[in-house]
């Protein structure tokens, strides 16, 4: 199946201080890594936004520096030198920090508050939080425990607990309108483990319900960037091979 990279256009202000060959090589290497087919040059190009000429050159440069290598039927696969860059680097990345870095972003990217949340029995425990400028007056802290069955990301995680006989392939995503907290809404979804089989912890976003009835479609734009987030994560749990609790 041909991978699609979505592009963004490459600024033409100088001042950005962006390398545009370093911009086109990274897409190229993201292509590949996706299972990108670069048998075909027109397509490839086509797919990473650049001319035929261009990508041939990139081939050139990245195999030579053993991110990529020549596969026998043609096209290209990531290097073995690459994979290991790769583990080099995950192995060297700490898990909670992990966690910090994907709550900052939500945090700043939604402008609402961001947590890690953990199921301890019955209850859900708030592990990490990431708060936006304007803050948030709630109740939920770091160390908060709290019935799971009450919040979102305790449904979220109780909801994965449950499908460990048939896995799940996505989390959905769990609501709380003005449920805990009146006037606080708040979106859940659990980080699953790589067989889809339960999951070691969930990520939620809260902010005053105002903010969400505010912007048309920013209920969907939280979903998608909580997946998002929720599946990086669980990609670097599951090369770390450990619990994010």
């Amino acid at each position: 199946m041909t991978k699609t990279v979505k592009n963004q256009a490459l600024p033409q202000d100088e001042t950005t201080g962006l390398v545009t060959p370093v911009v086109r090589g990274l897409r190229l290497l993201g292509f590949i890594a996706a299972g990108g087919n670069t048998t075909n040059l027109s397509e490839a190009a086509r797919q990473i936004d650049v001319n035929r000429i261009t990508l041939t050159r990139l081939l050139v440069t990245l195999e030579h520096e053993g991110m990529i290598e020549a596969m026998p039927g043609g096209g290209h696969q990531v290097s073995w030198k690459f994979l290991t860059l790769a583990a080099a680097g995950l192995f060297h990345h700490d898990l909670m920090g992990a966690a910090r870095r994907v709550l900052a972003h939500l945090s700043n990217t939604l402008g609402l508050s961001a947590y890690l949340t953990v199921l301890d029995g019955d209850d859900v425990v708030y592990v990490l939080r990431e708060m936006p400028p304007a803050g948030l007056i709630s109740h939920i802290t770091l160390g908060s425990r709290v019935p799971a069955d009450q919040v979102a990301p305790g449904r979220a995680l109780l909801q994965a607990a449950s499908n460990r006989a048939e896995p799940l392939v996505q989390a959905p995503c769990f609501w709380s309108h003005s449920g805990f907290e009146s006037g606080i809404n708040a979106c859940a979804v659990a980080v699953l483990r790589p067989d889809g089989r339960g999951a070691p912890a969930a990520l939620s976003v809260a902010g005053p319900e105002a903010v969400f009835k505010s912007t048309a479609g920013f209920p969907e734009a939280v979903e998608v960037a909580l997946k998002r987030a929720a599946q990086d994560l669980g990609l670097v749990a599951a090369a770390q091979g450990g619990s994010l609790s």
